[in-house]
């Protein structure tokens, strides 16, 4: 086959030629990652040699290079969300056929990628498959790509454990919270700065600041950061409360009686003392992703949109920065 164009890249050799078939293979470093004679039946037998115990909502394969198995993924798993992890940098003009197209290098840690775009469950969903010809000539990437991918479903797998074993304690939460909850309140986006205070060694430190200049910003805090704010006289805006466990209530149970201008922010799920939940003033939450919310929707229970989070600190930035410019 004659070449159409040769490359140096990466210090990797990167030709495209005609097959014999007419449609275009590639080779990288003098391997071909498509046949050298019918490139596109050679996708759609990949395809339809694939085993799969279940219906998956997304594919991932590595590496498909040319991308002629999109076509038949599509045709075989319509509706199905296809996503393309790259080794190099040579296919971009292929990517609009996938979905979503990450680029993996050794460095790269496509494992949290992987997670913040899919979540626990769309990993659980998802079919992992790699282009063979492409871990021959990307071995290295390949291994460290894998390596990966399989913390990815390792980290799923552990998440959905956590979720699985609370789940009937957040059931229960959100059925008292959606009885109880009386003095709801929404919140207005600010132009002002605003401090998230969480627990940990950092915040004796930065306690001084905060009050000399406490009325330049808006103060939040985790719950687990109330009592030290209150015994030096900091008092929050906002208190973020998401653990649905036993203690996790206390903070806010122990201080309520304090301090009763604090509105506290509260997803379905988080553990409250129900007689707080009468009389204090409640900002819900919503992560759009569990049976709780519907339960607040039934009892029309105003919620602002959350982002759920493996720790209350990080539910709490991103609330903050969707609440000021």
């Amino acid at each position: 086959p004659s070449p159409l164009f040769l490359q140096k890249t990466c210090q990797m050799t990167f030709e495209i030629k005609e097959a014999k078939d007419g449609n275009k293979t590639c080779l990288i470093d003098g391997f071909f990652i498509h046949s050298s004679y019918k490139p596109l039946i050679e996708s759609e037998k990949f395809v339809s040699s694939l085993t799969y115990s279940f219906l998956p909502q997304y594919i991932v394969i590595t590496e498909p290079g040319l991308s002629y198995t999109a076509k038949f993924l599509r045709n075989k798993f319509p509706g199905v969300k296809l996503i393309c992890i790259r080794y190099c940098n040579n296919f971009t003009e292929y990517d609009s056929l996938w979905d979503k197209t990450f680029y993996f290098d050794k460095t790269d840690t496509i494992c949290d990628r992987l997670f913040d775009f899919l979540n626990e469950e769309g990993i659980s969903k998802a079919l992992f498959i790699s282009w063979k010809p492409s871990e021959k000539v990307f071995s290295e990437k390949s291994d460290l790509c894998w390596k990966q991918i399989k913390n990815a479903v390792l980290k799923s797998r552990q998440v959905l454990a956590t979720r699985t074993y609370f789940a009937k304690k957040w059931f229960i939460n959100s059925i008292r919270n959606s009885i109880f909850i009386n003095n709801t309140y929404s919140v207005l986006k600010s132009k002002k700065p605003i401090i998230v205070c969480a627990s940990g060694k950092s915040l004796k430190d930065c306690i001084p600041f905060i009050k000399q200049n406490k009325d330049l910003f808006h103060i939040f805090c985790v719950s687990s950061a109330l009592s030290p704010l209150i015994a030096n006289g900091i008092i929050p805006e906002l208190c973020i409360s998401t653990d649905g466990g036993f203690y996790a209530k206390k903070h806010i149970s122990f201080n309520a009686v304090k301090e009763n201008s604090i509105v506290y922010a509260i997803p379905c799920e988080a553990a409250i003392d129900s007689r707080f939940l009468t009389y204090g003033k409640i900002l819900p939450l919503s992560y759009g992703d569990c049976p709780g919310d519907d339960m607040f929707n039934a009892v029309g229970i105003t919620s602002l949109k959350a982002l759920r989070n493996g720790t209350v600190s990080g539910t709490a930035a991103f609330l903050s920065l969707t609440l000021t410019d």
